[in-house]
């Protein structure tokens, strides 16, 4: 059995949820089984700082540099503490913001996630080119071209490195800096703004993969034929959402136009989002044993199929799941009381679905 993950985006509030369900795959021995990863935003984030925790840095080894997924006593152990230290220590939006002031870089404000990449290499050292990666799991970083709208990717697949799209082409991705495919794939409009990728030709702006696919789900899940991509090795596929639901309020006043534009950029985005969802969900109500789809916001002690194993569980309370799914969309610090409460949620999420399809709570 293999598994297939789509991580959303969403910020430190999505990597934060999906470190919960990955804890889930840990202790029953699972993140040995991932083949395929599929991630948007803080999604990518995370997958890189899961990389970067087992990085071999020894100056002796031919492999000085290469990079690994972690087993799952190494993620309990290592990789779990490590992701947490970044998320509630190390402010990623605080360094871009200083870069973001600093003279020197004015002439960069039209297209900042440059500015968000060399943030990643200085305050959180993910400094290693995409063929620093292992052979396995595979891995697609999704973003968006700003000239048509297509899905921007950069891919790692066994020992293959590309990027590109539909429209522009497809080109070698072996030497592009892990930090930099993350700033494209993380480069909210109007906040972050766009990453500008210099081409023989033209240059290329790219931004927010969440604008195309927030989800991640395309590389994974064949929405036309309503199947699994049969490019991908996995045979289960467990996306993990932790995007922000769009919230009722009034468009702001027309002399705040930042406020009216992100207002409908959310408005685009929970459409894209719900699109792939009806095709998506029908897809595992029909086969529970191909996947699971885990998403934040969902309150378990109100869930009428529990199963009899889980019936004197203590989950957080309905409060703490609003909170949770409340955290703001940000790279700012999360303290540590929204870090444990996002990874509680995301473990119980896991533990919660996984029991439906298992009488024992696990995928074997």
């Amino acid at each position: 059995m293999k598994i297939a993950l789509a991580l959303s985006g969403g910020g430190h509030r999505a990597a934060a949820f999906h470190l919960g369900v990955l804890k889930y795959l840990a202790e029953q021995e699972l993140l040995e089984k991932v083949s395929d990863i599929s991630s948007t935003s803080g999604g990518s984030l995370l997958v890189a700082q899961l990389f970067h925790s087992v990085k071999n840095t020894s100056s002796d080894s031919p492999n000085s540099g290469m990079l690994a997924w972690p087993d799952s006593q190494t993620f309990l152990s290592n990789s779990l503490p490590y992701c947490k230290n970044q998320i509630t220590q190390d402010s990623l939006e605080n360094s871009f913001i200083k870069r973001m002031f600093s003279p020197k870089n004015w002439l960069n404000m039209g297209h900042r996630a440059n500015l968000m990449a060399r943030s990643l290499k200085k305050l959180w050292q993910i400094t290693e080119p995409m063929k620093h990666l292992p052979e396995s799991p595979n891995w697609v970083i999704n973003g968006t071209t700003n000239l048509s709208g297509c899905r921007w990717y950069v891919e790692k697949k066994g020992q293959q490195f590309r990027m590109g799209s539909k429209d522009l082409g497809i080109m070698d991705s072996a030497d592009f800096p892990i930090a930099d495919a993350i700033a494209i794939s993380a480069a909210y409009p109007a906040i972050i703004g766009p990453y500008r990728l210099r081409l023989s030709s033209l240059d290329v702006y790219l931004s927010d993969g969440g604008l195309y696919d927030n989800l991640g789900l395309e590389p994974l899940f064949d929405i036309e034929r309503r199947q699994l991509n049969p490019d991908i090795e996995a045979e289960i596929l467990l996306v993990s959402d932790a995007g922000m639901s769009i919230q009722h309020k009034r468009l702001a006043p027309f002399w705040r136009p930042l406020l009216r534009t992100l207002r409908l950029i959310d408005v685009i985005n929970h459409q894209v989002r719900s699109l792939r969802l009806r095709t998506l969900l029908p897809f595992l109500e029909n086969n529970p044993e191909k996947g699971h789809y885990l998403s934040i916001g969902i309150n378990n002690n109100e869930n009428p199929d529990l199963p009899s194993t889980l019936q004197q569980y203590a989950f957080l309370t309905a409060e703490k799941v609003e909170q949770a799914k409340g955290t703001a969309t940000s790279l700012a610090s999360l303290s540590d009381d929204q870090f444990e409460n996002l990874l509680r949620h995301g473990y119980e999420t896991a533990l919660v679905q996984f029991s439906q399809l298992s009488p024992h709570g696990n995928l074997g």
